[in-house]
Formats: C-alpha cells, sequence, structure tokens
C-alpha cells in the first residue's frame, strides 16, 4: 500500500505505548516529509486511526512527542484522492462475440510457443481484415469510485513490419440490480500501439478516460468490450495477451 504526505508538512509518527525501543531505551520514530510517498508491506502492522472519515477515504495519522507521557503533537488527515488500481483481464479470461468475434473459430483464446526457448503464450487473435470483438464480464471491487477508467493494451504478433500500428477501442457497460442485460455500450475510446517486431511484447499508452454506461458504483457487474479497429496498419492478427484497467476507488479496503 503506498501513502503519500500531501499536507505540506512535516509528519513524525511516534510510538504512543513505548513498545518500540532502540538498545539504549530511546524512542523511536518515523519522519515523513512533505511530498514523499512511503510503501507499507502487506506483512507489516501499522494501526491508523480513521477517526469516522471511512466514507471519504481520507487517513487519519496521529503522531505524538516524544516526552514520557507521549501526549499527541499534530493530527494530520492525509487524502486519498487521486489513487488508483488496476483491474488484469487476461486473453485466457475472454471470449470472442457471437457476432464479429476475436479468437479462434471457435471465438476463444489460443496459445502458441515461441521456438527458441518454448516460451508458451496465451493469447486472442484480432484479424486484419475486419473488426473484430472480445468481452469480459466481471463484478468491480466495492472500492470502485464509480467514475471514468482508462486502459493499456499489452499485445503482440507473429508478423508484421516495424512501425506498423494497432489500434485498441474499449468500452463498456455497469449494470446494478434489476438493470436490463441488454443495454447499450458506453462510447469506446481507442489507443494506437506500434510493432517493434514480431513476437515482442507490445504495451499500448495509457488511454484517455473511459465513461461506462449506465449508473456506475462499486460492487456492480460490469462488461468490458475491446475491438479492434483495422483502420490500423498492422497486415497480421494482433495477438491480445491482457488489459489493464485502471480505476478510482472511495477507500483503501473493499
Amino acid at each position: 500500500m503506498d501513502i503519500t504526505n500531501t499536507t505540506g508538512r512535516d509528519i513524525f509518527w511516534g510510538d504512543k505505548d513505548r513498545r518500540l525501543q532502540s538498545v539504549e531505551g530511546a524512542r523511536l520514530g518515523i519522519r515523513f516529509p512533505a511530498g514523499d510517498t512511503i510503501t507499507i508491506p502487506d506483512e507489516v502492522r501499522l494501526s491508523l486511526s480513521f477517526a469516522g472519515l471511512v466514507t471519504s477515504g481520507d487517513l487519519v495519522i496521529v503522531a505524538y512527542d516524544s516526552s514520557p507521557t507521549s501526549s499527541v503533537q499534530q493530527e494530520e488527515v492525509l487524502s486519498i484522492a487521486g489513487v488508483r488500481r488496476t483491474l488484469v483481464l487476461v486473453a485466457r479470461g475472454a471470449r470472442g462475440t457471437t457476432t464479429a468475434g476475436a479468437g479462434d473459430a471457435s471465438q476463444l483464446p489460443e496459445v502458441r510457443e515461441l521456438v527458441v526457448n518454448g516460451i508458451n503464450i496465451d493469447f486472442m487473435a484480432f484479424d486484419s481484415a475486419v473488426d473484430e470483438s472480445a468481452y469480459w464480464w466481471l463484478s468491480m471491487p466495492d472500492s470502485w469510485d464509480g467514475g471514468e477508467i482508462t486502459f493499456r493494451v499489452y499485445w503482440t504478433s507473429a508478423g508484421g513490419a516495424a512501425a506498423e500500428t494497432a489500434i485498441w477501442k474499449l468500452s463498456g457497460t455497469a449494470y446494478a440490480s434489476g438493470d436490463a442485460l441488454d443495454a447499450p455500450l458506453g462510447t469506446s475510446v481507442s489507443v494506437t500501439s506500434a510493432l517493434t517486431a514480431a513476437d515482442d511484447i507490445h504495451i499500448s499508452p495509457e488511454s484517455t478516460a473511459v465513461t461506462l454506461a449506465g449508473a456506475s458504483a462499486g460492487g456492480q457487474r460490469v462488461l468490458f468490450v475491446l475491438t479492434r479497429d483495422t483502420t490500423d496498419t498492422l497486415s497480421v492478427d494482433a495477438q491480445l495477451m491482457e488489459v489493464h484497467v485502471e480505476y478510482a476507488v472511495t477507500s483503501l479496503s473493499d
């Protein structure tokens, strides 16, 4: 978990109950400089006071001075506004759409083995002549703020010339309980990614904001649809490996 000090002032963490001591018995503290970011490993337990701010997602960090009575020195609020998380949509979890679907003859992912080191890759094949699509169904985490998302596409190909491009478009719809499933998708957003060489991994730029159709909120069922736009210049199948979807959160837990 990453936390950034956005207060504009340095923060000092001390041990209220004097359980942390150096060899000489002196109290220990941690200085958190303004503007810095710290990463807390999963195995480390850190006590934080939320002080009724759970719904806003802000963290309240209480710092103590070094006196024997350990009186409160200051209380700072670190906002998690702007914190984003990533969903990974893998090729193995996708299916091609019934109409103009990506994938093999059954609209399913494929696997191939690379020649030199025997590396196997899972992929969805998107044709170079006809726009084809693949889709994923999943439930969004409860912490999702229901807002816009962005995405990156990870892909490769078995051929093509350097600098040929693949254009990928993502759209989606969020569903609340009681919504009709046969609902229109939101407006798609595209990214363009250039081929460096066959069998290279290619990571597209991050997209601009994508707005899902429907009344989006955390915990809702979401349909994502990825389409290759064949106005691009890649002369062979584009082989999708995965899509990374980034979203903003309202809390650090689901």
